[in-house]
């Protein structure tokens, strides 16, 4: 029988929901299906993210076709996951420091070079071939999406890394990490 991590109360419920999901740090990302745990007893609501590094890897990938400008906490979130700071970015492209945290903070719209730059770079380490980038990269704007929109009940089969949110009253929130099967 499933308790409730906050009251204890094995009157919960189990739904899906469409979670808009800004705790990667983007407002452009939704994730269909999310599987969520309500309590009826304290109210608390806990998301479950499964297959956490594929859905990361997806949202990578899926934000290299928007077919927009990348806005500054999009390109943040990709220059975070290629491992760079951004003086080692703009020690890269060529351009100051400051100017990466004014594109990454939305203070200056980013340039189309850098963002096409930081796409191509993603891309090649998510293992994309030269020929399929250019292909997609070659049809934006016209071929893009215009926010990323991932199906967690399509996800794959076998071992996956399993994030949950609980919330503990009011702001006080904690993510678990948790290893399974499908």
């Amino acid at each position: 029988m499933e308790q409730c991590m906050i009251c204890g109360s094995t009157e919960v419920e189990r739904d899906t929901v469409t979670h808009h999901a800004t705790e990667f740090g983007v407002r452009s990302v939704y994730l269909l299906n999310t599987p969520v745990t309500r309590c009826r007893e304290c109210g608390d609501e806990a998301i479950t993210i499964p297959h956490y590094g594929r859905v990361a890897r997806q949202i990578r990938d899926r934000l290299c076709a928007l077919n927009r400008v990348l806005e500054g906490n999009e390109f943040a979130l990709l220059r975070r996951e290629l491992g760079l700071t951004a003086t080692e970015l703009a020690r890269r492209i060529n351009v100051h420091a400051v100017t990466i945290s004014r594109w990454e903070h939305g203070h200056v719209s980013l340039s189309q070079s850098a963002d096409r730059l930081l796409r191509t770079w993603t891309l090649a380490a998510l293992g994309y071939k030269w020929m399929d980038m250019d292909r997609l990269l070659g049809s934006l704007p016209e071929g893009g999406i215009d926010h990323v929109e991932i199906d967690l009940a399509t996800g794959p089969d076998g071992e996956f890394w399993m994030e949950t949110h609980y919330r503990f009253g009011g702001t006080q929130s904690a993510w678990k990490m948790v290893r399974g099967r499908k």
